[in-house]
């Protein structure tokens, strides 16, 4: 039952709402209070707190719009039902705007005082479903909390998280205390693929629980996070220890708890520590990369990316799912997305300085291949002459980051360009190819989607289209090419209305007439006059 506080001046009017409230919707609302003085009206409603409020717009003062948007703003799950004389229409509507529910003009009829109240009714229970709702997905958002904290450390170690705020706050969040330097390990259950032959499911996710457990248990006291990776790979994050013989003896430890306990062979790679949250992917693309080596030093293995690739501090960093995100922003010509893209990969280059000699244009070269390939496999660049947009001989000459960012930067510039200016002949074969396909069918059912399906592109997209090289909107434009029929059929035959709304499209007569009015500004009756 939702409460309610009537406000007007005069108490029988208050008395009859109150009256009339009690026969017809007693099982739904409760009069609480009918107040007739607005001095105090703040207080009555904060101490009351009342569901619906229902008044008369006078009863605010001279002010009355200032009164309720003050009211809307101090006590916003209130809502409100106005009435006034039909001079009041303009400030009910105003107060609408606001967010009141409905409003009535006097004299109030017990019908729009029914309507209005089932329209409270339906309100209340919108936001009663509506709470339900978000308290459901609040529940079932708990009950995977892990599943999200899972997403968090997946995004983490694969580098997609930049911004080192932003990752500590998700760290405080989900009640991870890491501390740096950080330094991935990647644990490996040895020949996973040949023990799990003969494991049914059950057996085969047992085993990497195991592998975990036991991993915990050594880590207790440390400052690290442990996860499970995949079927047979773990990851720990391990904090506050750079001293690679340290990480190393707890390595050995785990490797020598899982052996025992278990049986079970591991191998081990180490990434190199990092003092900053935001380069945890590259010791994490380390250690993954450390476990290659496995089968020349021997299963069951602790192997440091130190120990196989003490120089490469590139390959771990360099952004490769960027450079292939940038290929695919060139392909669509959106050259903002790209500049940034082309910043993260050479800030990346940057970072590492110096470069190898040649490393940079080979880079870049390869960049280049790729946007080629890429544009050929879709066609695109079939009939173009690359050396329009670039020379590998030009390329293999770049010696600095900065020189190789302004020559790929134009280059990508060029390439949008190019992309835009080829999209909007296409776009324009689309408009043109639709607007025949009206002309030719304009009695069929030529709705904006169909004709999206038919362009082989989206509805919003076509009707942008239509707006920007029409001026006007698909749908106006097919209303425009009926009713040139339409009008043509009018002064020319004899058919009726109904024969001619049929020809044109339109089933439904009455919306034919509507349509006519609507956009010629005369009725059909009128413009057959003009014969």
């Amino acid at each position: 039952m939702y409460k309610v506080i009537i406000a007007d001046s005069y108490m029988e009017i208050g008395r009859n709402f109150k009256s009339y409230i009690n026969t017809k919707f007693k099982s739904d609302f409760k009069i609480i209070k009918i107040i007739t003085d607005n001095y105090n009206i703040h207080e009555v409603i904060d101490n009351l707190k009342p569901d619906l409020l229902i008044g008369d717009i006078r009863f605010f003062g001279t002010i009355s719009y200032k009164s309720i948007k003050d009211l809307h703003e101090e006590f916003p799950n209130i809502k409100f039902i106005l009435y006034g004389s039909i001079n009041d229409v303009d400030y009910l509507e105003q107060a609408v705007e606001l967010g009141t529910l409905d409003y009535m003009t006097k004299p109030i009829k017990p019908s729009d005082l029914s309507r209005s109240l089932e329209l409270a009714k339906e309100k209340f229970e919108k936001i009663k479903n509506d709470e339900l709702e978000e308290k459901n997905i609040y529940i079932q958002y708990n009950k995977n909390k892990d599943l999200f904290k899972h997403y968090f450390f997946d995004n983490l170690i694969h580098g997609i998280l930049e911004n080192e705020e932003e990752i500590k706050n998700s760290l405080n969040y989900f009640k991870v205390d890491i501390r740096s330097p950080y330094t991935i390990l990647s644990l490996e259950i040895s020949d996973f693929k040949q023990k799990i032959i003969d494991m049914d499911d059950e057996e085969k996710n047992l085993q990497i629980c195991k592998v975990i457990s036991s991993t915990e248990k050594i880590l207790i006291g440390k400052n690290s996070f442990c996860k499970i990776n995949s079927f047979n790979n773990i990851l720990i994050i391990l904090g506050e220890i750079s001293d690679l013989s340290e990480i190393i003896k707890i390595a050995e430890e785990i490797k020598e708890e899982i052996n025992k306990k278990y049986n079970i062979m591991i191998n081990i790679g180490i990434g190199r520590s990092y003092n900053q949250l935001k380069d945890i992917f590259v010791s994490f693309r380390e250690a993954r990369s450390s476990l290659k080596y496995k089968y020349y030093m021997s299963e069951n293995s602790i192997i440091p990316i130190d120990y196989v690739e003490p120089y490469n501090n590139i390959t771990f960093r360099y952004p490769i799912e960027k450079e292939q995100k940038l290929i695919h922003l060139i392909s669509i010509g959106d050259f903002e997305k790209c500049k940034y893209i082309l910043n993260n990969i050479f800030d990346s280059l940057r970072f590492v300085a110096p470069l190898p000699e040649k490393l940079l244009p080979q880079i870049i070269i390869n960049i280049l291949m790729s946007i080629i390939r890429y544009f050929k496999e879709q066609n695109n660049l079939q009939d173009i002459n690359t050396n329009l947009f670039f020379s590998i001989n030009d390329a293999v000459k770049i010696e600095t980051t900065d020189e190789g960012y302004l020559y790929l930067y134009n280059i990508v510039e060029k390439f949008c360009t190019y992309i835009i200016n080829e999209r909007k002949k296409y776009d324009l074969k689309i408009v043109e190819s639709v607007k025949k396909r009206v002309n030719e069918k304009y009695y069929e059912p030529i709705s904006l989607k169909n004709a999206a399906i038919v362009a082989k592109t989206t509805p919003e997209y076509l009707n942008r289209l239509f707006l920007e090289y029409e001026k006007y909107s698909y749908y106006d434009f097919v209303v425009g090419i009926r009713l040139k029929i339409a009008k043509k059929l009018l002064l020319e035959t004899d058919l009726t209305d109904e024969l001619i709304a049929v020809n044109i499209g339109y089933g439904d007569v009455k919306y034919f007439r509507s349509i006519f009015k609507q956009y010629e500004n005369i009725t059909i009756d009128e413009y057959r006059n003009l014969k």
